[in-house]
Formats: C-alpha cells, sequence, structure tokens
C-alpha cells in the first residue's frame, strides 16, 4: 500500500492536480483523465451498459475532500460521488506516466 501524497496541488491554470509523493515520485493528472476514471457506482453502471460519460472541455476540480484512505473530487460538472484512494491515485499517476513515456503493461 502506499503511504498519503505528502503534497496535493489544484492547479486550475494547467486544469490538473499535481501529487507529490513521499517516495519521491510526481504525478500529474488532468481534470478529464481524472473523471473519467471514477469509479463510482453510477460511473460503473454506465461503463457496464456501455453508456460513454461526456466530460465538458472546461472541467476543474472546485474542492478537494480527504476521506479516509483518499479524496473525494468536486467537479464543475456536479459530479462528487467517487473517492479515489490512495493506491487507485499512484496507480493512475503511473498508468499515465508510462503512457506518456510509450510503456505499456505486459
Amino acid at each position: 500500500m502506499i503511504s498519503p501524497p505528502v503534497k496535493i496541488h489544484n492547479a486550475r491554470t494547467q486544469h490538473c492536480i499535481i501529487i507529490h509523493w513521499a517516495t519521491g515520485q510526481e504525478h500529474i493528472i488532468n481534470y478529464q483523465q481524472l473523471r473519467r476514471f471514477c469509479r463510482c457506482a453510477s460511473c460503473r453502471a454506465d461503463t457496464f451498459h456501455g453508456k460513454i460519460s461526456l466530460i465538458p472541455t472546461d472541467l476543474y476540480i472546485e474542492k478537494i475532500n480527504t476521506l479516509g484512505p483518499g479524496l473525494q473530487f468536486v467537479f464543475s460538472d456536479g459530479h462528487e460521488r467517487g473517492i479515489f484512494p490512495w493506491q487507485y491515485l499512484f496507480d493512475i499517476g503511473t498508468q499515465l506516466t508510462n503512457k506518456e513515456r510509450g510503456y505499456t503493461q505486459a
């Protein structure tokens, strides 16, 4: 299990969150990517039924709440149901970083 981040920055002008982990790693996750990774019951049901959620291009995070072992993001489109555990946020950041570098999972 990953420890909670050392610092989380809501970088509105860059449309992303920047997470600094105790491991020394930094993950930059843009708002739309983060919203697509939501695992709340509603988003999971939409995915299961083949629905595609349209995410506004001007999406931003209004508020970040710490909830036990993770974060809840309040998005500007009203979505606020998902809880992102520390390990899940770390995995998202790692996946996106590897994708940008051209790495793929085996």
